[in-house]
């Protein structure tokens, strides 16, 4: 069933971040191809994401691509 994939998928990712958090001692996040759709950005995305809100600005500033993680647009300079 698909409720069972989604625990199953959150289970492997929540052991792949416990791991990569003991063994290299930083929380990486999520895994982008392993995300369910109810993350937030900032979780996906963690310190990137201000980087990305500038990128998405200059080249996507209107927001046609907004399917799946939707980044706001940053348009301050």
């Amino acid at each position: 069933s698909v409720a069972a994939a989604r625990a199953f998928t959150a289970e492997i990712v929540t052991f792949v971040r416990e791991k990569n958090t003991e063994l290299g001692g930083e929380d990486l996040g999520w895994f982008l191809n392993l995300c369910q759709g109810d993350e937030s950005p900032e979780d996906v995305f963690r310190a990137n994401l201000p980087r990305l809100r500038k990128i998405k600005a200059e080249y996507d500033g209107k927001k046609l691509w907004s399917k799946g993680f939707t980044i706001d647009p940053d348009f301050s300079a």
